[in-house]
């Protein structure tokens, strides 16, 4: 047994047992005598020792890293608990070597790797020489571990911790004359020529800032021994060579990404007797059938590229979110962090981006950091205070509008203004620039962004109360919301806040000349009531329609109406009654699906009279299941959804 084989991104709860077990064949065929399985084995701890029994048959000895998901707080336990006891002892219990605390070695060869975790060094070149905190608040609307990890260290100090610890180990390599030759393993990927760029990409780039360590491979790059880096992470394949400063020619570093896909993982086979080059990467046949883990409909591996007809869950390409389709172009899933469309997260160029992005302009006081959002209404960027450096998101139309509607803008902004109200998000400022109206509102997580849904009762109950007050203080000045979604509730922590009045005060200002003559809303239709949908007379029950389908999500992960066409999904708002609520989550309440099922009703007369009402009657139907005892489980099971 001469070789070792090392695997990545397993992701079991996404990727299915059966998958996995036909990689375990697979692997089994190479006879290794070291199989490394390097980072996100499986989605929370009971996958991930699910996944450690998967592998122990395996001839030869196994090592094991962790990856950031493997790391989550799940389970009823920490990140910092997760990393410092639990996921080692599971190793140890599984008969396997932790290599974040030891090495392999045999005949001459030795391997040691770390998860190795990401220190901003490879962000693209245009954001290197922005501060650690520039990325750090910007780390929650690209990545999910800012959502998921608990522990008290920032990134850089964890990096920094991780990189002394496998230096450590490999001057002990360097110093131990049986010792010939290395393969370092790593979850995050060391050298730039393993990482992904995608020049004029700003999302892209800015998400690089989390998926290396440069800063480490250069201290790797001194060890005399080390003579290939094999990572993960990125789930996007590469290989290459690092030349060496200060060594003779022909001693490159071999470096390599394994390129795992979803349902498709890869592994890398290292002949042990010549550590030179990077071993052949060989990949797992994917099913013809696919069951969908996040509604569990049965669709064909010819959809694979669509993701499930039903809901939309685990697509590899969709249209660009960055002008919700409007420029055409696909867009690719680059780390599937979830099964979940809405929370994955995707790599792609906007077409129209280059035509309408003003990231580094000044509108007012405020500077234009980082474009978020191209909409049909609005474009959301990620701004600045250029004073006093506070950070905030500013919403600027779309387009330039005319006289009449600056005029709109004047009339109506007062009335925004005067919406002061504990759980309303305030407008710090608003103004125009050469022609477009905007607004100024705190940088602040959404509800989506800042939680894993779906929620606890308690946690929905507490939230809705606290909208509850917030819309009836609107009402009651005349103003309805319009637009409510889980993208324009915010989150104070430990409250939730309800923003979003700027949009339909930037979409009344808009230039009807300067548009399609189609109406496009500035959310997604799901949330929308029919009346609104169809164009008819509209009264503020439809704000009781749209936190109903809120509601609907955050109770059982998924809206009412979801993964359709646009045109599709119209008719089924119109026409179709909601999918029942207890069929995606079953241990509600039936009186809490009727209390759901009447604010959805089609007809406004149907519904409850106001939103007041229809809280106290959802308060009053989860009086029972308060300590959460009726909630679907959060893990990824293979017959439920995925959280």
């Amino acid at each position: 047994m001469a070789r070792i084989v090392i695997t990545s991104d397993l992701h079991l709860g996404i990727t299915s047992a059966a998958m996995l077990r036909t990689l375990v064949s697979a692997i089994a065929v190479e006879e290794p005598a070291l199989t490394v399985l390097a980072g996100d084995l499986g989605e929370g701890l009971p996958r991930i020792v699910e996944c450690l029994k998967l592998f122990a048959p395996l001839p030869g000895e196994v090592a094991v890293l962790a990856g950031n998901h493997d790391v989550w707080a799940r389970d009823n336990s920490s990140s910092q608990e997760l990393w410092e006891r639990r996921l080692p002892e599971a190793v140890q219990a599984a008969g396997m070597l932790w290599l974040e605390d030891t090495v392999w070695q045999r005949d001459g060869v030795a391997v040691a790797g770390s998860l190795a975790w990401y220190d901003y060094s490879a962000a693209d070149p245009a954001f290197l020489s922005s501060s650690p905190q520039f990325f750090a608040e910007r780390k929650g609307y690209y990545n999910l571990d800012a959502r998921y990890i608990d522990w008290p260290w920032s990134d850089q100090e964890f990096a920094a911790r991780l990189g002394e610890g496998l230096c450590e180990r490999l001057q002990g390599l360097e110093a131990d004359p049986s010792v010939r030759s290395v393969l370092v393993v790593s979850h995050v990927p060391l050298f730039e020529a393993q990482m992904c760029r995608k020049p004029h990409d700003s999302h892209w780039g800015l998400s690089n800032a989390y998926f290396g360590n440069l800063t480490l491979g250069q201290q790797v790059l001194k060890m005399s021994k080390v003579r290939a880096v094999v990572s993960g992470h990125t789930h996007v394949g590469r290989e290459g060579q690092v030349k060496r400063p200060g060594f003779p020619e022909g001693h490159a570093l071999a470096v390599s990404v394994l390129g795992s896909e979803y349902h498709a993982p890869v592994y890398s086979v290292i002949e042990r007797t010549a550590l030179v080059g990077m071993g052949k990467e060989r990949s797992v046949p994917v099913k013809d059938d696919i069951s969908c883990q996040r509604c569990g409909a049965n669709w064909s591996k010819g959809q694979f590229s669509e993701g499930c007809q039903q809901c939309g869950g685990g697509a590899l390409e969709r249209t660009c979110p960055v002008c919700n389709g409007r420029c055409g172009t696909k867009w690719l899933r680059a780390v599937m962090d979830s099964w979940d469309f809405d929370e994955a997260h995707w790599a792609g160029q906007c077409s129209l981006a280059p035509l309408r992005d003003r990231t580094g302009q000044q509108m007012g006081h405020y500077r234009l950091d980082f474009l978020m959002e191209l909409g049909g209404v609005a474009d959301r960027y990620l701004g600045s205070d250029v004073s006093s450096q506070r950070p905030v998101t500013v919403l600027s139309l779309s387009g330039q509008t005319d006289e009449a509607g600056l005029f709109r803008f004047q009339r109506n902004l007062p009335l925004i203004k005067r919406l002061v109200h504990p759980h309303i998000a305030p407008l710090l400022d608003a103004g125009v620039e050469n022609m477009i109206p905007f607004v100024v509102l705190d940088r602040l997580l959404t509800i989506r962004q800042s939680h894993q849904f779906p929620l606890p009762i308690s946690t929905v109950v507490r939230y809705v109360s606290q909208l509850a007050d917030a819309f009836d203080y609107a009402h009651s000045q005349g103003v309805w919301h319009t637009y409510t979604t889980p993208e324009t509730i915010l989150f104070r922590p430990p409250e939730a806040l309800l923003g979003g009045f700027s949009l339909r005060l930037l979409e009344i200002t808009q230039n009807p000349q300067g548009s399609n003559n189609r109406w496009e809303p500035p959310v997604p239709l799901t949330y929308l009531p029919p009346e609104q949908v169809w164009g008819l007379p509209m009264d503020a029950s439809i704000d009781q329609y749209a936190l109903a389908a809120v509601v609907y999500e955050w109770l059982c992960g998924v809206p009412p109406f979801h993964g359709a066409e646009p045109f599709k999904g119209a008719t089924q708002i119109i026409q179709e009654p909601p999918p029942s609520l207890r069929e995606k989550a079953p241990m509600l309440p039936p009186t809490l699906e009727s209390v759901i099922a009447k604010a959805l009703a089609k007809r406004p007369a149907e519904r409850f009279t106001t939103i007041r009402v229809f809280i106290d009657a959802l308060v009053e139907a989860s009086k029972n299941t308060l300590d959460g005892s009726a909630m679907p489980p959060k893990e990824v099971t293979d017959e439920g959804p995925d959280a």
